[in-house]
Formats: C-alpha cells, sequence, structure tokens
C-alpha cells in the first residue's frame, strides 16, 4: 500500500483532482474568471489571480477541509477495523 502525503492528496491523487477541476469550472461559471489549481497555491493557498474574491478563497480552503477530513474518516476506519481484531 502506498503511503498518501498531504503533497499527494491536495496535488495528484486521482479522488482528489476532480473536486479541483470542478471547483475550477465552479469559479469560472460565477467569475468568468480562469483558475488553475497547481502545487503552490493547493498547498500554500497562494493565488496570484487580482480578481479572486475572499468568497471564493473561502471555498478553496472549504474543499481542502473536506479532503482532510475526509482522509482523516478513512485512517479513523482503518484504525477500528485494526482495533477490532
Amino acid at each position: 500500500k502506498n503511503v498518501e502525503t498531504i503533497l499527494h492528496i491536495f496535488t495528484s491523487c486521482e479522488k482528489t483532482q476532480p473536486l479541483w477541476s470542478e471547483l475550477s469550472l465552479y469559479i469560472y461559471r460565477k467569475t468568468h474568471e480562469r483558475v488553475g489549481f497547481n502545487v503552490s497555491n493547493t498547498i500554500f493557498g497562494e493565488f496570484l489571480y487580482l480578481l479572486i474574491i475572499k468568497s471564493l478563497i473561502l471555498l478553496f480552503f472549504m474543499s481542502r477541509f473536506y479532503i482532510l477530513a475526509c482522509v482523516l474518516q478513512q485512517i479513523a476506519k482503518q484504525l477500528l477495523i485494526n482495533l477490532t481484531y
């Protein structure tokens, strides 16, 4: 089993890539601004786009929180399974 790192989860995980794609499309539909997510802005929250408003940044951080919560939920389930055996 591969060890999942924070870098992998937020930047290249096949399970989280659809979230970043959908978030990018959502931002485009609402603002007509193209926003791509890369290592710099998914890990550090750095945005170089001048027209992104605070509510979109909030959506971004909420998405990061959601991903982390899902990962932690999977870890907790695995721990419970291991403890019961």
